[in-house]
């Protein structure tokens, strides 16, 4: 890891934060057996935020940026309001699914995860917890997916 070339090289305290949030993020994805593709053009929102996602037909990854809350030196306002986002998530298979949100700024994950469950034919719709400015969301189904 090279980035962003430091002589010498080291990792910092900021980059081993960012890395342990990332390792508690991961275990939330069955990751050997995601085939997933490309749905950022495909999930809807409504809410003023940028979705960027993937999936497949049983586990997907949506982060949601918000867009309006630009603070005056370009970067995202600590200080907005928090929102909630509804979000439909088409090409899973009907069921339930274990819907785990977490922040990347402080890598916080929810004590205790959500279920979803849909009927055939539907998307997948949850509802985000409050969040200032971005939120990665884990969606993978439920062991007990035949409701």
């Amino acid at each position: 890891m090279r980035w962003p070339n430091r002589q010498p090289h080291s990792l910092t305290l900021g980059i081993r934060k960012a890395q342990k949030m990332l390792a508690d993020f991961l275990p939330l994805i069955d990751w050997p057996h995601f085939r997933r593709v490309n749905l950022s053009d495909r999930v809807r929102i409504n809410g003023p935020a940028h979705v960027f996602a993937c999936g497949d037909d049983s586990q997907a990854v949506v982060y949601l940026l918000r867009h309006d809350c630009i603070a005056k030196n370009g970067m995202l306002d600590p200080s907005a309001n928090p929102i909630a986002c509804e979000v439909r998530i088409p090409k899973l298979r009907p069921g339930s699914y274990r819907v785990h949100s977490f922040d990347p700024v402080s890598g916080h994950l929810p004590r205790h995860d959500s279920i979803a469950h849909f009927s055939a034919g539907d998307d997948l719709v949850i509802t985000t917890p409050p969040f200032a400015r971005e939120i990665a969301v884990a969606i993978a189904r439920s062991a007990d997916a035949s409701r």
